[in-house]
């Protein structure tokens, strides 16, 4: 234990709050606060289920504006949860642009990572695929994370294995991406 020292009349060491004991009614603790997790809604921040889906996408930069990029991805979370935006391509796209502007380019690739797995889920991956492709044109550089992203979803949906490969090979040849050994190592068993 430390000792208290005593200088020019005061202690230095603060006065601690004394911790209820086993002794105290638990009426008198206070129950602890639950910790939120990052997709956790802010209080006060309105509940996503309950916009339009076009005002829940609009809702996205105007967020990012002003209560900044994390704040702007847990609302993306949220909106690509729910089964009426999970497949809506607007909704992605204008996360990744939004996320882009601000030059968050990992959040940017996790909303195209999210966007390709849940439209492979519904044979969709062509569609998402060329949306990767495009967003290049808003300013996000394709990373090997993304293309083995792409690559890793067509192995789990084997009808989307072709095209999935050829998009690979697409972002490899003309994208600028560099495969690494991760790459490959979906491919051999």
């Amino acid at each position: 234990m430390l000792p208290r020292h005593r200088r020019h009349g005061r202690s230095l060491l603060p006065m601690l709050r004394t911790l209820p004991t086993a002794a105290t009614p638990a009426a008198s603790c206070p129950p602890p606060h639950p910790i939120p997790s990052p997709d956790a809604a802010c209080p006060g921040d309105p509940d996503p289920a309950k916009f339009a889906p076009d005002d829940a996408i609009a809702a996205l930069p105007s967020l990012a504006d002003s209560a900044g990029s994390a704040a702007a991805l847990a609302l993306f979370r949220r909106l690509a949860a729910r089964p009426d935006l999970r497949r809506l391509m607007r909704l992605y796209a204008t996360a990744a642009t939004t996320f882009v502007a601000r030059g968050n380019l990992p959040m940017a690739h996790e909303a195209m990572r999210a966007m390709v797995a849940a439209f492979a889920e519904a044979g969709r991956l062509r569609e998402a695929a060329h949306m990767v492709l495009e967003i290049r044109s808003h300013g996000l550089r394709l990373r090997v994370e993304t293309a083995n992203w792409v690559l890793r979803v067509g192995l789990h949906h084997l009808a989307c294995f072709p095209h999935a490969r050829e998009v690979f090979d697409r972002m490899v040849a003309r994208g600028g991406v560099h495969s690494d050994a991760r790459s490959f190592s979906p491919l051999c068993p």
